[in-house]
């Protein structure tokens, strides 16, 4: 294949983002049994990272010498195949061009216990596994919220003339999961792509595969591809209950306003987990809490330190628990299992800032690749 094919520039788009990973010949392969090369043309027309009404692309193309009935069957394909996807707006049709990394995602769904979705399952755990290590960007994609019910609710005081408030910081909306999901117009689930990838590559895990949720536009196109299946608010709301009793750990995007996506992530399978535990900053940001454990009510049966994801809470010397608040996510799930309430929840001193929006984020992770970029031509690393 020639370097210079618009599948390797759809790689090379990536690796910008993610730095070069290995394999490389694996994943063009892939792209080549998947989707025709020209087909790139009309994608590479789509603005990285935000919509484009249909009219206005059918302008563009029309430079390339595509006539309407040429460019929509070619965005049908590209959709059919999560390159792009379709939003229907109250100023018509348009289209989001997918990163390769969400198109990886829904391939590993979509051609599960092929060879073709193996390939995919591959690039995505290479990507996940070593881009977690080398990535140039330093805001976090996504962030930990903690179990629901282990936050301390606000409470009402009386203010008396010279006493200190209270810090309204403690509990806001983007911290309570069940609210965040209340206020979706659509929400779908699908199955996990980490979990998936890792069955594909023959390394099954015992949790639930049904846990990632997906929401409004995003839900819609997933569920239209048969990717994902619709729920009601009650069915998202047990499905969440589920997965904390399961020990698993909610992981949303970065991002205040209308979300995308929800996951919820087991730490032998999801990658972000496990580059957080390991100390690295930049792909998931922890919750805003951090676990606090009161040794004289402690029974040290250890339901904390078996049910803790990144081992952040072990046995001391002393047979009691002890917190590394260093790994700790801040997840709450030890302190949802002791029964004492020797553990709890209480803001950081520092909590971690939550981009505005989606767009915020995106323009803070590609300003950081871009200098992460040039920075990597100048120090030829």
């Amino acid at each position: 294949m020639p370097k210079t094919s618009l599948y390797h520039k759809l790689v090379n788009a990536s690796a910008l983002m993610f730095g070069k990973l290995p394999g490389e010949e694996r994943i063009l392969w892939a792209l080549s049994q998947t989707i025709p090369e020209e087909d790139l043309r009309i994608y590479f027309l789509i603005p990285f990272g935000s919509t484009i009404p249909l009219e206005k692309l059918a302008r563009k193309a029309a430079r390339l010498g595509y006539d309407r009935l040429r460019l929509e069957e070619t965005l049908e394909r590209l959709y059919q195949q999560a390159f792009v996807m379709r939003h229907h707006t109250p100023q018509g049709v348009a289209y989001e061009s997918c990163p390769l990394s969400m198109t990886a995602e829904q391939q590993v769904r979509m051609r599960k216990g092929s060879e073709l979705g193996k390939a995919y399952a591959d690039y995505w755990l290479s990507l996940a596994e070593v881009a977690a290590y080398q990535l140039p960007t330093r805001t976090p994609y996504f962030r930990i919220l903690p179990v629901e019910r282990t936050i301390q609710p606000a409470e009402k005081v009386r203010i008396e003339i010279n006493h200190p408030i209270p810090d309204p910081r403690q509990v806001l909306p983007l911290d309570v999961v069940s609210q965040m999901v209340r206020q979706q117009k659509l929400i779908g689930v699908a199955e996990c792509y980490c979990r998936l990838s890792r069955q594909m590559q023959g390394a099954p895990c015992s949790k639930p595969h049904e846990t990632c949720f997906v929401f409004n536009q995003f839900a819609q196109s997933l569920i239209d591809l048969g990717i994902a299946r619709p729920l009601s608010l009650e069915e998202a709301l047990e499905i969440l209950e589920a997965c904390e009793k399961e020990g698993l750990v909610h992981n949303i995007d970065n991002f205040q306003g209308e979300i995308r996506g929800l996951c919820n992530c087991c730490a032998c399978c999801c990658p972000g987990m496990k580059a957080t535990a390991a100390g690295k900053k930049n792909i998931e940001a922890v919750s805003r809490y951090r676990v606090v454990f009161e040794a004289h009510k402690c029974a040290a049966d250890h339901a904390c330190v078996e049910m803790c994801p990144v081992r952040a809470v072990r046995v001391g010397e002393d047979g009691l628990p002890q917190v590394d608040h260093a790994l700790c996510l801040g997840c709450g799930l030890c302190v949802s299992v002791c029964p004492q309430g020797a553990l709890h929840l209480e803001l950081r001193q520092k909590a971690p800032a939550v981009p505005p929006s989606a767009k915020a984020l995106q323009n803070s992770l590609m300003r950081e690749a871009l200098v992460g970029f040039v920075w990597k031509k100048i120090s030829g690393r």
